[in-house]
């Protein structure tokens, strides 16, 4: 198998993000945008305990399960843009643009995440 440097840098921030967000507990942030870039590279990773701290307690979305958390393993992230949408007090909205590789080719899509804080931290509400 051939060293792909991107994906190993990838997987090397990511880990040490969780890493560190681990030590509290949450993968909650101060900042939304931050939040749910976050919160995609985790997806990409493919587990599910960290992927799930992201989620707000009261959110209408349901936990990743170790099934659904490994699909996202044979994917890439190529490029992954994001710009706030809006942000008020408790709530926000991020556009995400993202553009993956896998083994049937590259794929380009966007989508609105909303957040809503919990205990202070910024959670994903809804994601497409």
């Amino acid at each position: 198998m051939m060293f792909n440097r991107r994906r190993f840098f990838q997987a090397v921030s990511v880990t040490a993000f969780i890493g560190l967000a681990g030590c509290t507990g949450s993968q909650g942030g101060d900042d939304p945008e931050e939040t749910a870039v976050n919160y995609i590279e985790t997806l990409y990773q493919g587990e599910p305990e960290p992927i799930n701290e992201f989620i707000h307690p009261d959110a209408p979305l349901s936990e990743f399960s170790e099934a659904e958390a490994n699909d996202y393993n044979d994917f890439i992230i190529e490029e992954l843009n994001s710009e706030i949408i809006s942000e008020e007090d408790e709530t926000a909205e991020v556009e995400i643009e993202i553009t993956i590789s896998g083994p049937a080719g590259t794929y380009s899509n966007s989508g609105i995440i909303g957040l809503r804080t919990d205990d202070g931290e910024w959670k994903i509400w809804n994601a497409p």
